[in-house]
């Protein structure tokens, strides 16, 4: 278990045993829910609408539309957690006397009798609900890794200060949060001891990532010696030293070309991401996608895809003009709908596209979120409909 921080915050009130439990709700998945003696706050203004729509699309509705998305509801289909929505982002918050900013390290209040989570703030917002959230990447210990203690070799044991960073977030309570944690990232070329003397001013310290879906590790190079705290402007802008360009591997197969040209173009001073792949064989697919978790990896035709492409142009042409679809949305007010005709439901996302398929007609199919206010909160593949 990490040691506890310095300038931790004081123990917190018990509850009593006439109080109802606390119950924790599913999308505080790794945190608890907030407590009832604590009153947190955000600090400062919100940050402009128009800069955190452009930093966090996701979290926004759309005001304006130019049409209506309707379905005829399907059969099959399974359902999908709703994402928070964010009525304002906020860049620091205060929890019990003590301020937190984007980018701070904090401990994050875990089950009764169980070590705290640790994570690095990425986002303070209000929800739509109202409550208070702070979104959080997920440090693990040794312990919460696939290391297993039992299986130690000999007198070896791991380092309690040694933790790894991986791309897991989740949304809690702004209350979840317990106190702020230095954690040092370092080299991880150098050896033990050298480590130890660099985060002897620290609590925790980090060299490897840690991909949960893979359970697999990797060096962390980059901004080496960087301690967490508070962001400024500069550290949200993209490093322009090094050009960025993105892949679309089409006939992908297991992702050779992409892992050839990405590494063979690192050599030459740019950085090349394979955003994209489509091949049909989808054993193909599975083994790109293990290799390369963060691209995109579309199991179908690349004629399919190539004709997705040109029908989404047209649809962008005919239906988002002068960006209208961006407009900052109405906090308090909700959008009224019309009356519907039989069988069909307000849309409140769509969530996945593709063209043709096996026995089907050759157009354009979406998956789709429908809206709570209908009749079925569902996710189905069926044919989409304009009107």
């Amino acid at each position: 278990m990490a040691p506890a921080p310095a300038g931790a915050s004081p123990a917190r009130k018990r509850r009593s045993a006439d109080e109802p439990p606390l119950v924790v709700t599913e999308r505080a998945t790794r945190g608890r829910p907030p407590r009832e003696d604590a009153d947190p706050e955000f600090v400062g203004d919100p940050i402009p609408a128009d800069e955190a729509r452009a930093k966090f699309p996701h979290r926004y509705h759309r005001q304006r539309r130019d049409f209506c998305i309707c379905v005829r509801l399907g059969r099959n289909g399974e359902g999908e957690e709703e994402e928070v929505k964010a009525r304002c982002h906020y860049r620091a918050a205060q929890v019990e006397g003590i301020v937190y900013n984007l980018r701070d390290d904090v401990y994050v209040a875990a089950e009764e009798g169980k070590p705290h989570f640790i994570g690095r703030i990425t986002e303070l917002f209000e929800g739509t609900d109202h409550v208070k959230y702070f979104n959080c990447r997920w440090f693990f210990r040794s312990e919460d890794t696939v290391i297993s203690t039992a299986k130690l070799v000999d007198d070896h044991s791991h380092d309690p200060k040694r933790v790894f960073l991986s791309d897991e977030r989740n949304d809690n309570p702004l209350d979840c949060i317990v106190s702020k944690v230095k954690i040092l990232q370092v080299d991880p070329k150098l050896d033990l001891e050298a480590k130890a003397q660099l985060a002897a001013d620290n609590d925790l310290y980090y060299d490897m990532s840690y991909t949960v879906p893979y359970s697999t590790f990797e060096n962390i190079t980059n901004d080496i010696n960087e301690i967490s705290g508070i962001s400024s402007d500069a550290d949200s802008e993209v490093d322009t030293s090094v050009a960025t360009a993105t892949l679309l591997d089409l006939y992908s197969g297991c992702g050779g070309m992409s892992t050839g040209l990405c590494l063979g173009a690192a050599l030459a001073g740019l950085k090349l991401e394979t955003r994209w792949a489509v091949d049909f064989n989808s054993h193909a697919c599975k083994s790109l996608k293990s290799n390369h978790p963060k691209t995109e990896v579309r199991n179908e035709k690349a004629d399919d895809f190539l004709s997705l492409l040109k029908e989404w142009a047209v649809l962008c042409d005919q239906y988002v003009h002068d960006n209208n679809a961006e407009a900052p949305p109405s906090m308090d007010e909700e959008e009224e709908e019309g009356e519907l005709e039989k069988d069909e439901y307000v849309v409140q996302k769509l969530t996945d596209i593709c063209y043709g398929g096996i026995d089907r007609k050759s157009c354009i199919y979406f998956k789709v979120l429908h809206h709570p206010s209908s009749s079925f909160l569902v996710l189905i593949l069926l044919l989409f409909r304009l009107l």
